[in-house]
């Protein structure tokens, strides 16, 4: 291979991938807890959050 990870494009895009799955998993719950002080139905927001 001869090749640093970052000259790999595949790679990058599986690190990417998996950067932007982790900022999605840290952003539902806030999402649903946002939904829930402010008065809303949270039920879809929290099972997203929950299985997400």
């Amino acid at each position: 291979m001869g090749q640093t990870i970052s000259e790999c494009q595949a790679i990058q895009w599986v690190i990417n991938d998996s950067q932007v799955k982790i900022e999605a998993a840290d952003w539902l719950p806030l999402n649903a807890a946002g939904q829930v002080q402010e008065g809303m139905d949270a039920q879809h927001a929290s099972s997203i959050a929950k299985h997400g």
